[in-house]
């Protein structure tokens, strides 16, 4: 199953006029990516012991939490 759900903290940029950068993008981390990040933290919280797997759940919690997501 392959799930996106779009892009955490994508940044554009232009400026100048001497306020220089001139276009800058970014796209961000992936949304599940982000999910996952902040799943893993829970799970690490929560004393979760099994270091080996601990990834595995998260990005488990991650699909859950796009699947959530786009339901009405």
């Amino acid at each position: 199953m392959k799930i996106d759900g779009g892009a955490a903290f994508p940044q554009s940029r232009q400026f100048d006029a001497n306020g220089f950068v001139i276009v800058y993008e970014s796209y961000g981390m992936s949304l599940r990516d982000y999910f996952a990040a902040a799943a893993l933290q829970g799970i690490k919280w929560n004393g979760y012991e099994r270091l080996d797997d601990s990834a595995q759940v998260a990005y488990a919690l991650a699909d859950a939490m796009l699947v959530e997501r786009d339901k009405p």
